[in-house]
């Protein structure tokens, strides 16, 4: 079996309609992967250590740096949003995909973050089950 990669877009988006009515309005989702989630965590926590008990004992652990949470949260869906088409306001204006409509549309609406967190979930799936495959389960 051949395993086919691009190399150039090793973690490409997969585009999600909203409708079939309108199958050119949707969203563009990319899993976040391992090197995303370094990067992720490097700008929003630091690690730590404690030596406790009778022996000593090292336990090293990660904490948030100050404002970590928040940080996290929005430059994960940044990264995983890739783009969108047919998102609008309440007056029909196209909202700009842009770092902060992205954190604010999955903070505040309800509606909008549940189709983005059912999709990624798809593309977990998928990805899971191709792994399967490759291995012959």
């Amino acid at each position: 079996m051949t395993f086919k990669i691009n190399l150039e877009e090793l973690n490409p988006g997969t585009f999600f309609s909203f409708d079939k009515e309108n199958p050119d309005e949707g969203i563009t989702l990319r899993v976040l992967n391992h090197e995303a989630l370094n990067e992720i965590s490097k700008k929003t926590q630091i690690r730590r250590s404690e030596v406790k008990g009778d022996p000593p004992t090292r336990f090293d652990y990660m904490e948030y740096r100050e404002g970590g949470q928040e940080k996290e949260f929005a430059l994960t869906w940044d990264y995983c949003i890739i783009d969108w088409k047919g998102v609008v306001d309440q007056n029909g204006n196209e909202i700009p995909c842009t770092s902060e409509n992205k954190v604010k549309l999955m903070s505040g609406s309800v509606s909008f973050s549940d189709f983005v967190v059912k999709c990624t979930r798809k593309l977990n799936e998928a990805s899971i089950n191709q792994e399967k495959v490759r291995e012959g389960n």
